[in-house]
């Protein structure tokens, strides 16, 4: 969907890693069909800075699926990520989920 490399796991506490390993981060909590929690870091971030966290959340309506997404707990620099988001993640799956 987003044209790059991604894995992950449906284990509490498994890693996960996408965009050859730039992104990478942790499961913190997982409710099927609900909500995934990870910790959250790109290769940007120092040793020092911790891990953010993302949020996602999954509503049905009808037959669709409402997703939202909370990224926090960003470093100073972690406003480019925003615009990262809609790039490389909701525009691709807009495209993805709209064909027939």
């Amino acid at each position: 969907m987003t044209g790059a490399k991604a894995n992950c796991t449906a284990k509490l506490g498994g890693a996960f890693q996408a965009w050859d390993g730039y992104i990478q981060g942790r499961n913190l909590e997982l409710q099927e069909n609900e909500r995934i929690v990870q910790a959250w870091r790109t290769g940007h971030f120092s040793a020092q800075e911790p891990d953010s966290r993302v949020e996602i959340t999954l509503r049905a309506d009808g037959d669709a699926t409402e997703v939202t997404l909370l990224h926090t707990g960003l470093p100073a620099h972690g406003m480019r990520y925003l615009q990262g988001w809609v790039d490389f993640y909701f525009s691709p799956m807009a495209t993805y989920f709209s064909r027939d």
